[in-house]
């Protein structure tokens, strides 16, 4: 039993800690397909946006399901470079500020997170937003302060205020590198920054930085170590980025140009295609505004061949819009030339290009209206898992609590049910010591009513002057004392020293009234006297009451008969008198004795009721005429059950 229970304990208190290590192994399994999907994600990116997001938002429910919240920031990092790709600064914004509320501080996470956000907020005007995010960055990564500056540069630029971007562009950065195209978002922005100060040969020389590093200015140190190494932003590696500069320098030669400083313009743009010669789109794009240069110049012969090469590049790069834009230029400047024929053939061609431009700008639409609702459907089965664990824990929380008051109830019933059985035990237990005690005094009461009777015999024996039979019942009579006052005290004596007692009581009683009746002991031999047990003087009251009420009044020599047997499993201990009966014994009594029964009687009846109760027993005692025609004659017989082994 004592060996079960250890097992059970065991078995709970291992329990949870086998739990515990299914449940690491699980997350650990999820946590690798997550990783998973998102490295697929990464991949289609900007190539499948719709099937990147598909990715990112089975990535996303798994990892609400399991509580990652780093994974989770990563999936809404990444739907925002979706739509910052798209162009989608509201939602990108508020998928960056998601990023950032489930990731800690200074991890690489909530820096890309924060360069996203910056984007974004500079993107939708919120140009201040933008400053205090930028902050951030630069005093959680000190590898990044430096990029970070520039941008600021460029949102203060925005705001107008070219002093504070100057100023950030040149301060205490001299000796940090930078990564190429940050190199050129710098010397653009400073291009910029010149340009709105009319300084128009330091806007010059700072786009012509490219193509002369000798001449560059002293805080821009660049190599190839730093080329590699240095961190990218994901959200400025974008077309974005491209459009970003692109616009700065256009601005910066478009004054150039209104100032008549053409020469300059048309310097830079040649710079510009020699050194892209890796980037088709950068070259047309330079050829076709550097006929126009070349056009306002007054030379339209170089004008037509930049345009002719740029029309000619557009049908390879597939962009209509572009394509639209040199044909267009190239159009005017036929007509303006005189070359009418010319000029149709590319208006026809232009008007081909608006429409397959109208064709892409449709699909475009129709593949961001796509990604958008692809997005929503990801916020849907979001926010559905959400409020299901919501729903759940709340569920979890009611069964805890309701098993918290299940326990308390328990436990307060538990502490009743050991108070009541405390109290029962000891309730049992003054009750056991008050009948011991009672038996006890039973049993006490026992002695002075025998002593009383024993006595009267030997005043008889002097009154009729018999000295010598009162001598010898004496002596008879104080063995009996003895081994009575000795048992007395005993709750249980053995069978053999309750039949010594009942023997000598026999014998005295007989010495007096043995004109009166004659007596037999018998004990069956097959009774093992040895393992019998019964209480002291429980036999000798029905004795004496045989003799004294009813052969003590015969006027025949009576008979007694004392019998020890074994019937079932009960020692039988049978008593039976001729005597003149219990309805004459009644008759024959006095007023005094009517009043007082018979103390051995009444003392018996109680001595067996508490035994019974108090050690469990089953003592029984019944009393009837021997010849009920007659009613004379008394037949008491007790039963006693025997142990087990007797």
């Amino acid at each position: 039993m004592k060996t079960s229970i250890l097992y059970i304990f065991l078995f709970f208190l291992l329990l949870p800690a086998a739990t515990i290590a299914q449940k690491s192994k699980k997350s650990e399994y999820s946590a690798s397909s997550s990783s998973y999907l998102l490295q697929q994600a990464e991949q289609q990116k900007n190539t499948q946006p719709k099937e990147a997001l598909q990715l990112i938002g089975q990535a996303l429910a798994q990892s609400i399901r399991e509580g990652d919240t780093e994974t989770q920031a990563q999936c809404h990092l990444m739907i925002g470079q979706i739509n910052a790709q798209i162009q989608e600064w509201k939602l990108a914004q508020g998928n960056f500020q998601e990023a950032l509320a489930l990731v800690a501080t200074k991890s690489r996470l909530r820096i890309e997170a924060l360069w996203g956000l910056a984007l974004a907020q500079q993107q939708l005007g919120s140009l201040n937003d933008a400053l205090k995010t930028l902050e951030e960055i630069a005093k959680i990564s000190e590898d990044e302060a430096a990029l970070a500056a520039i941008q600021m540069a460029e949102v203060y630029y925005q705001q107008g205020n070219t002093e504070r971007a100057e100023a950030l562009l040149t301060k205490s950065e001299q000796k940090k590198r930078l990564p190429s195209e940050w190199r050129q978002r710098k010397q653009t922005l400073l291009a910029q920054i010149y340009a709105a100060n009319k300084e128009y040969d330091k806007a010059s020389k700072a786009l012509h930085v490219e193509s002369a590093p000798e001449e560059a200015l002293e805080e821009i140190v660049y190599d190839a170590e730093a080329e590699s190494g240095a961190p990218m932003p994901p959200a400025k590696s974008s077309m974005s980025s491209a459009n970003t500069l692109r616009k700065g320098k256009e601005e910066v030669l478009q004054t150039l140009r209104s100032q008549n400083r053409v020469a300059d313009e048309i310097a830079i743009r040649e710079e510009a295609i020699v050194q892209n010669t890796n980037q088709p789109e950068e070259i047309f794009f330079e050829k076709v505004e550097l006929g126009k240069a070349y056009e306002v110049s007054g030379q339209r012969q170089k004008a037509i061949q930049e345009l002719e090469e740029a029309a000619t590049m557009a049908d390879t790069l597939s962009n209509p819009q572009q394509q639209a834009q040199a044909l267009l230029a190239l159009a005017r400047l036929y007509a303006a030339n005189g070359q009418s024929t010319q000029a149709v053939e590319s208006y026809e061609r232009y008007s081909q290009s608006v429409e397959q431009q109208e064709k892409l700008r449709q699909e475009v639409l129709t593949e961001k209206s796509e990604l958008i609702n692809e997005q929503r459907s990801i916020e849907a089965v979001s926010n559905y898992i959400r409020l299901n664990q919501k729903e759940e824990a709340l569920q979890a929380q009611v069964v805890a609590r309701q098993q918290l008051l299940i326990y308390g109830l328990l436990l307060l019933l538990m502490v009743l049910a050991i108070t009541s059985y405390w109290i029962y035990k000891n309730a049992q237990a003054s009750k056991r010591a008050n009948q011991l005690l009672a038996l006890k005094s039973l049993r006490s009461q026992m002695n002075p009513h025998f002593l009383f009777n024993a006595l009267n015999s030997v005043n008889h024996f002097i009154a009729t002057n018999d000295e010598r039979a009162a001598n010898r019942f004496l002596s008879e009579f104080s063995q009996l004392m003895r081994s009575v006052l000795e048992y007395s005290q005993e709750d249980f004596i053995p069978l053999p020293k309750e039949l010594e007692i009942l023997s000598l009581y026999l014998k005295l009683e007989h010495y007096r009234f043995r004109d009166k009746f004659t007596y037999t002991l018998t004990i069956s031999p097959d009774i093992d006297k040895e393992s019998v047990l019964l209480p002291p003087m429980l036999v000798q009251p029905y004795i004496e009451n045989a003799i004294w009420h009813g052969l003590r009044y015969k006027k025949t020599l009576g008979e007694l008969q004392v019998r020890v047997y074994q019937e079932n499993k009960n020692l039988i201990i049978s008593i039976i008198d001729n005597g003149i009966g219990r309805t004459q014994s009644q008759a024959l009594k006095t007023a005094n004795q009517k009043k007082h029964q018979s103390t051995g009687l009444s003392n018996i009846q109680e001595r067996l009721r508490i035994i019974n109760q108090v050690y469990k027993v089953h003592y029984t005692v019944s009393i009837q005429d021997a010849d009920p025609a007659t009613g004379e004659g008394t037949t008491v017989t007790l039963s006693i059950p025997l142990p087990e082994n007797a």
